[in-house]
């Protein structure tokens, strides 16, 4: 609920920080590229980043323990497993990392209205990862290296 907000919010400061520079690309433009990488985060990006979540919780292997839920505005990696501390700490920022490093190499490689694209895709994905990153650190302090993490879910019947 509130993410939609911060970003609008965001993309606007940032709007007015680089004015002198989004002119060049006309305010429509500007505008068109937002909602397209809105759209491409809400269509690709997010179950992109979830199925990185689910990949290393399993080591790798998709299989009937994994599970991706969507609901209540939210999409959220499951695993019905086993988890180290070590191993969900390396769940928790793999696709921040992965994906900010795909969209910061596609701004370096791109120009135009393309790399104004790829800059709201990258801002908006590493946003919108926050509640991985606060889990991350919220783990390190609070949970011992010695710990097991483990998931339940059931079916309701």
């Amino acid at each position: 609920r509130y993410l939609g907000i911060f970003l609008v919010a965001l993309m606007f400061a940032l709007g007015r920080v680089f004015k002198n520079e989004l002119a060049a690309f006309g305010k429509i433009n500007v505008i068109i590229a937002a909602f397209a990488a809105l759209a491409t985060l809400i269509v690709i990006v997010v179950p992109v980043h979830e199925l990185l979540h689910l990949l290393v919780m399993s080591k790798g292997k998709l299989d009937d323990k994994c599970i991706i839920s969507a609901g209540g505005g939210a999409v959220s990696a499951l695993y019905n497993g086993h988890l180290s501390r070590s191993r969900y700490l390396v769940c928790l920022v793999t696709p921040c990392v992965v994906l900010a490093a795909v969209f910061a190499l596609a701004v370096i490689l791109s120009y135009g209205l393309f790399r104004l694209y790829f800059i709201y895709l990258l801002i908006m994905s590493c946003v919108s990862s926050y509640t991985d990153i606060y889990m991350f650190f919220y783990l390190l302090r609070h949970i011992g290296k010695d710990k097991i993490i483990f998931g339940i879910y059931k079916k309701k019947m």
